[in-house]
């Protein structure tokens, strides 16, 4: 539990750089939301495809979007009432 910019941050992921399986990261967050534990909810995965559309928007009451630039992001939540945010992460390994 951090808080950072008025923000609590709850991370249901990994501090590893070990492999991690995120999909059961990306669905706990999910349902974080769902449940109300959370106001939001923030995944991040290697390709921005797996976590969020195989994963949270499966989970009824969910919509999660992919952007990469803050208008984007703004717009989704304006306009499509979005509760959760989808980031890639960019690696050097391959």
């Amino acid at each position: 539990m951090k808080q950072k910019y008025g923000y609590e941050v709850i991370n249901y992921g990994t501090d590893s750089s070990e492999r991690f399986n995120y999909p059961v990261s990306g669905e706990a967050v999910a349902n974080a939301v769902v449940n109300g534990e959370v106001d939001k909810g923030i995944v991040i995965c290697g390709t921005g495809v797996g976590n969020f559309f195989w994963h949270a928007n499966k989970v009824n009451g969910i919509r999660c979007v992919t952007c990469s630039e803050p208008y984007s992001a703004k717009l989704s939540r304006e306009h499509n009432n979005t509760n959760m945010l989808g980031f890639w992460r960019t690696s050097s390994r391959n």
